[in-house]
């Protein structure tokens, strides 16, 4: 398998937010997405006895985190998103791995969490989007 360029990834979200959309708006002029990083808590099991005097630990809950997304600046897509800042939205990424028809997607259930504009003196307006994921992603591997 061939390496896989970030050109040509989208980020959408969707008209519910409970993890059933059925349709898919597109957030125009992408930049850059960073998915999320799943982490599962640590659980101390370390006891009095515990041989060696050495920590141990089990896996607890996971945590779905952030994914976020840099986007340039336009003002229809940064009023979009604003409105939807603490709302229940759904949000998917579509991977540029298409083997002929559907590249991979991730389905996310959750809320974008903090919206910012950047307005660098000598380069190109942006904004940035962090989104909480609640619950587990649905990837769905490339067709």
């Amino acid at each position: 398998m061939s390496d896989v360029p970030g050109f040509g990834t989208k980020l959408e979200y969707g008209n519910k937010g409970d993890g059933t959309s059925t349709t898919w708006t597109a957030v125009a002029r992408i930049h850059d997405i960073d998915p999320p990083e799943l982490e599962a808590d640590d659980i101390d099991t370390t006891h009095n006895q515990t041989p060696g005097k050495v920590r141990t630990f089990q896996s607890g809950l996971i945590n779905p985190g952030l994914f976020k997304a840099i986007a340039a600046y336009t003002a229809t897509a940064y009023q979009t998103l604003l409105a939807m800042v603490g709302v229940q939205t759904d949000f998917r990424i579509t991977f540029n791995d298409a083997i002929t028809t559907q590249g991979s997607t991730m389905v996310m259930q959750g809320y974008p969490k903090k919206l910012g504009a950047k307005t660098p003196m000598d380069g190109i307006d942006t904004f940035e989007l962090d989104y909480k994921v609640s619950g587990a992603p649905v990837f769905t591997p490339a067709t």
